[in-house]
């Protein structure tokens, strides 16, 4: 399985917006299956509060204490 989480941007929205003005995401494979991405925002700020996510969730997802996110109560 994929231990790892990774940053990067939508080529065809830093194509249509700039590299600048486009949105940093965060994707990740969760233990039990599915993809996870998260939007961080554009610019330096959004590329570096994707830089940190990453590196929480990728050393979650080492050590197995991740813990998905329900987005239903």
């Amino acid at each position: 399985m994929d231990k790892r989480a990774w940053v990067h941007q939508l080529k065809a929205q830093a194509a249509k917006q700039g590299p600048d003005a486009a949105s940093w995401y965060v994707s990740w494979i969760d233990p039990h299956g599915p993809r996870r991405t998260k939007s961080c925002g554009p610019g330096k700020v959004g590329k570096s509060i994707a830089n940190r996510l990453a590196d929480t969730t990728h050393s979650e997802l080492v050590t197995g204490t991740y813990q998905a996110k329900a987005k239903k109560p």
